[in-house]
């Protein structure tokens, strides 16, 4: 939904995503999400015995659910994880937390920052400079994020009941002004096994995502978003991202573990249980299944999806 009058976001809004999360929070998660799938894929998915990565996102939604994802999709607690697994020196600051806009101010922050909740994707407001900044219409924005149920919308489990709050971190750039490289690591069983390169400003129509294999070879797929015009045939990617992304993958069936690299510096962003929340389109469709293949659910099926 894109509204771009200001008004609108401020009085509106907040009726909209109350209006949509009490309809979308009278059906159960499984009959939710199989009705998701069914008018996204154009068929039902197989929850008994999964075979597909889409299917089996699903799956992992419906019963994997350790607390330890709460802390994990977190965007602040899973700072602290981070730091102590790779080092505090290769997490991005967090600036301040506030639990209400209202008491962030402004001469507090450095010239460029970012703005974001913790508890949800795609909230980011970038200022990347002060005298350009609408800090008003900022912290109306936040205060609609701050009351957006995140989870109800595809039924993350990962999302659901994190205290909802606002960080404040440095906005990156490399020293020639340029935005970081972007790299998201896709973990199975604690082992790298691709990696996606992506371009553009998340959750915008000038996104681009390239996917390559652990030795950082372009694989002809595509995968949600668009290719970049004239991809990388092969990727430089500082050998450190990936045994990052290994030690915090350690323990987990799946999880994808981002990451920027500014100049010679490597920054963890955030640890993503269900990619483009659980539902993944692949071209060619085959990769739907090859994912799925390196997928290991981590409890017996019989018994649970009856």
């Amino acid at each position: 939904m894109k509204i771009r009058n200001k008004t609108i976001y401020k009085h509106l809004l907040p009726l909209y995503f109350t209006g949509e999360e009490k309809l979308l929070g009278l059906l159960p998660d499984d009959l939710f999400l199989k009705a998701k799938y069914r008018i996204g894929y154009h068929r039902n998915p197989d929850l008994r015995d999964p075979s597909l990565y889409s299917e089996k996102l699903q799956w992992y939604k419906l019963y994997y659910r350790p607390e330890i994802l709460h802390v994990l999709a977190d965007k602040i607690s899973a700072r602290k994880y981070a730091a102590e697994r790779i080092g505090a020196d290769n997490t991005i600051p967090v600036i301040g937390v506030w639990d209400d806009p209202e008491l962030i101010r402004i001469d507090t922050l450095p010239e460029k920052f970012v703005l974001k909740c913790n508890h949800d994707s795609g909230s980011a407001i970038i200022c990347k400079s002060k005298n350009d900044f609408d800090f008003r219409y900022a912290k109306d924005l936040l205060k609609i994020r701050l009351r957006r149920n995140y989870y109800i919308h595809n039924r993350e489990w990962a999302y659901k009941d994190i205290k909802p709050e606002i960080l404040a971190e440095p906005y990156l750039e490399d020293s020639e002004g340029r935005p970081p490289k972007e790299y998201k690591v896709f973990c199975f069983d604690g082992h790298a096994e691709w990696i996606a390169f992506c371009s553009g400003t998340a959750h915008s129509d000038d996104r681009t995502k390239d996917l390559y294999d652990r030795d950082l070879n372009l694989l002809k797929i595509r995968m949600s978003h668009p290719n970049s015009k004239e991809p990388l045939q092969k990727i430089s990617c500082p050998p450190e991202i990936i045994r990052y992304a290994e030690s915090l993958a350690q323990d987990l069936p799946h999880v994808r573990a981002d990451f920027y690299a500014v100049d010679e510096k490597i920054y963890f962003g955030e640890l993503t249980f269900y990619p483009d929340g659980g539902f993944v389109h692949f071209s060619p469709p085959e990769w739907d299944k090859i994912f799925g293949n390196r997928l290991r659910l981590p409890y017996p099926l019989s018994g649970i999806n009856k």
